[in-house]
């Protein structure tokens, strides 16, 4: 059958394989693409004659489109020039035509349909993505205006630490006595101790934990300083990060330990004094061993700074032994995986 008047531009401008077609499967005109899979350019053709499908179900199909002119989604298996395809089909009545006209179809590749699929996945995926990006970069603002409001705290901490230390010392003026003396250098020394778990604190890099080494290394080199012995110290520091609150415990007890070697563990200002820090199997050990007469090793016979130190150890689940061996050892194993309890 011959092509009508302006069938066969329209259809050119189609990409995919396209045909007119009476309702019983006469072609009237086909594009490029249409002669090519079908690989004939006859003018008189029935696409019956190519419906490798059934032919019953592609005809009730024809009659469905031809009472619409909205396309109506079919499928249908061509024996193609190239071998037998599947293809998803887009039929309507063409418009301006009585409901026995012309109709258009358009066969559309599976793959096609596969693709778009596939692409309606990827866009999910993105817009998901998306989503999980925005959430991501709100979460880091807020953790980063947390590290800032806590960097803020620390510093407050340490400025508050330094002028009880200056109050400590105003109050003591004038009431020089022994006693006072000795409760004023106790106190200033454990002041001492939580500035530096605290500056230690401030220039950690990692939020919520404190580098033992600095830590260690920076008091027990204040408290030889202030006490001039500095020359008796010898350092064995291994590092480790503590948590905060662990470490402002450790500090407190490193200054007890190693401010009572120095009084007690020198002779004449001579002698040894080792503070050691290491990881052991279950957790931590911090020993300061001096090369003094030793010391009483009853509990009840101790002074109040190593009962302090016994309290803080129940606080981090740690432990305090006492040994004379060449001098007065002292001994403080805490597990690492504890975070501090309550005394």
């Amino acid at each position: 059958m011959n092509a009508r008047p302006g069938s066969l531009p329209s259809l050119e401008f189609i990409a995919e394989p396209a045909v007119l077609l009476e309702r019983s499967g006469a072609v009237i005109a086909m594009n490029g693409a249409m002669r090519r899979l079908l690989g004939s350019d006859r003018r008189e053709l029935d696409l019956f004659d190519f419906v490798e499908s059934s032919h019953q179900e592609f005809s009730a199909y024809l009659r469905r489109s031809s009472a619409s002119t909205s396309p109506i989604v079919g499928a249908v298996t061509f024996r193609a020039c190239e071998g037998v395809a599947r293809f998803r089909l887009n039929c309507a009545r063409r418009s301006g035509e009585a409901t026995d006209g012309i109709l258009v179809l358009r066969c559309l590749s599976t793959r096609n349909s596969q693709f778009s699929v596939l692409q309606r996945q990827v866009d999910d995926l993105n817009a998901q993505l998306h989503v999980r990006q925005r959430e991501k970069t709100i979460l880091q603002e807020a953790l980063r205006d947390n590290h800032g409001l806590l960097r803020e705290l620390q510093h407050r901490v340490k400025n508050n630490i330094q002028m009880m230390q200056s109050l400590i010392q105003m109050s003591a003026k004038g009431r020089q006595t022994d006693e006072v003396q000795e409760l004023v250098t106790g106190a200033w020394f454990r002041l001492q101790a939580m500035a530096s778990a605290q500056e230690a604190m401030n220039r950690s890099v990692q939020v919520g934990t404190v580098p033992a080494g600095v830590l260690l290394s920076e008091l027990v080199d204040s408290i030889g300083r202030s006490l001039q012995a500095t020359r008796n110290l010898q350092l064995e520091i291994s590092d480790a990060d503590l948590p905060n609150d662990i470490a402002h415990a450790v500090a407190l007890i490193t200054n007890e330990l190693v401010t009572n070697a120095i009084k007690h563990g020198l002779a004449d200002g001579r002698g040894r004094i080792l503070v050691s820090f290491e990881p052991v199997s279950d957790g931590f050990q911090l020993v300061v061993h001096d090369s003094g007469r030793g010391m009483n090793t009853q509990p009840e016979m101790q002074s109040s700074g190593l009962r302090l130190v016994r309290a803080l150890c129940r606080q981090i689940g740690g432990d305090l032994e006492i040994a004379n061996t060449n001098g007065a050892k002292c001994s403080v194993r805490f597990g690492k995986s504890l975070q501090g309890a309550a005394t």
